[in-house]
């Protein structure tokens, strides 16, 4: 009568199987888990870029690029933290200006880029914050490009399924 003491080759490539397949789906589930709490941390960080941007707008009656409030949709962006923007410093034709409106810890985005106000951003569904604009609507936000970079303007190709955005206007 023999005696075996120990696993059979089979037995333990089962083993190793199933620990393979719980480390994968322990890994996706981790992966959507960092992908959101960066997504959710980028939102807030934009609600506080929000609030600047609303003081900024109360003490000079101009938005970054020295654009009119009154108006929604205009032309040019700039990054949040130049001082055009008028959030952090000021580039000298802000009037009755009395920031800085942001702390250095809300000018880059979760990917180390900074974020950008853009008053004619074209939305569309699969950017996060786009869900209920119509698509290729035209609205001013303030944008985190995401973890590509990209902007992607809503072409239809995909480049801008990471981006995320606050819609300011329409509200």
């Amino acid at each position: 009568m023999s005696n075996k003491n120990g696993f059979t080759l089979l037995e333990l490539m089962i083993v190793i199987s199933i620990i393979g397949v719980l480390a994968t789906i322990g890994s996706l589930s981790y992966s959507k888990t960092i992908r959101r709490s960066q997504e959710a941390k980028a939102l807030a960080d934009m609600s506080e870029i929000k609030k600047a941007l609303l003081q900024l707008e109360v003490d000079t009656d101009q938005l970054p690029q020295h654009q009119d409030p009154q108006v929604c949709v205009h032309n040019p962006e700039a990054y949040v933290n130049n001082c055009v923007a008028g959030l952090i410093c000021n580039d000298g034709s802000f009037p009755n200006w009395n920031g800085p409106y942001l702390d250095d810890i809300f000018l880059l985005d979760e990917w180390n880029r900074p974020y950008y106000f853009d008053p004619d951003y074209h939305c569309h569904s699969n950017v996060k914050g786009c869900e209920k604009v119509a698509n290729h609507t035209t609205v001013r936000v303030i944008h985190s490009m995401g973890k590509d970079g990209i902007q992607g303007y809503a072409e239809g190709d995909g480049r801008d399924r990471d981006n995320i955005v606050l819609v300011l206007c329409p509200l």
